[in-house]
């Protein structure tokens, strides 16, 4: 068995954790950009098939499942539609690219 003394525990101090320090922060940066990663992008004619007007548009009485409360909300044409798209830079396809 050789003697290697602390040689491993120095080399992994000073290259090792610094390394993984760095891609930790990388990662960690990247996540943080996509928050809240809802993966909803506001629609336009580059990402739906929704054109001008918002295809929700009127009168919506809404309801919590379990109780009788209800609430009546508006919807105008001029509000803006969301669509899905993708937030994941790492796998994704040229026609979804989106930034967050």
């Amino acid at each position: 068995v050789p003697h290697l003394g602390p040689r491993i525990s120095q080399f992994s101090r000073e290259y090792f954790f610094s390394a993984a320090l760095v891609a930790m922060a990388l990662l960690s940066s990247y996540y943080w950009s996509g928050f809240p990663f809802d993966s909803l992008c506001e629609a336009d004619e580059n990402n739906s098939n929704i054109t001008n007007a918002n295809p929700f548009a009127g009168d919506w009485i809404i309801g919590i499942k379990g109780t009788d409360n209800t609430t009546l909300e508006s919807v105008s044409s001029s509000d803006p539609a969301f669509v899905y798209c993708r937030q994941d830079f790492f796998r994704y396809y040229d026609k979804e690219r989106s930034f967050p």
